[in-house]
């Protein structure tokens, strides 16, 4: 089975991405998870809902780059993607989002802000995108400077 390892990543919209973009100095505000053998399902960590299974809008997918990970194997992702599920219904790490603009150190602590769990998950399946950067440390626009990254079209 082909799981398609993919992340979306998001060209924000609306006063928060802005403030992510700007804050992180990157066009992407978001990042999201590709459920192996869909094309518009994702798992998410979205502020007011914490993590969740969501279902892509045609307006969603017109900012959103693609991302896939070439040399993960379907069984690494199958254990990245476990994890995420295990990840659902855990609240959004609001912390660690204002940690962006405070420059405070950011810490593991249960809760997840959207790249931090896609990172975190990928990294559970044994593939580490960005070399010593800890989980909680990274922004949406950072995951596409990984080197194990490639950007692709849409699945």
């Amino acid at each position: 089975m082909n799981l398609t390892p993919r992340i979306a990543l998001y060209r924000g919209t609306g006063a928060v991405g802005w403030l992510i973009q700007k804050q992180s100095r990157s066009v992407y505000s978001h990042a999201a998870l590709l459920v192996p053998g869909t094309t518009n399902r994702v798992v998410e960590a979205r502020e007011f809902k914490g993590v969740q299974l969501n279902t892509l809008t045609e307006n969603d997918k017109l900012t959103i780059d693609w991302y896939a990970i070439p040399t993960m194997t379907d069984a690494q992702f199958d254990v990245a993607y476990t994890f995420a599920l295990k990840q659902i219904g855990m609240p959004y790490d609001y912390w660690s989002v204002a940690r962006f603009l405070t420059k405070v150190p950011a810490r593991d602590n249960g809760k997840w802000f959207c790249s931090e769990l896609a990172f975190k998950a990928v990294a559970e399946g044994g593939v580490r995108l960005l070399g010593r950067i800890p989980s909680a440390e990274v922004a949406p626009g950072m995951l596409s400077y990984s080197p194990l990254l490639q950007q692709v079209s849409p699945p």
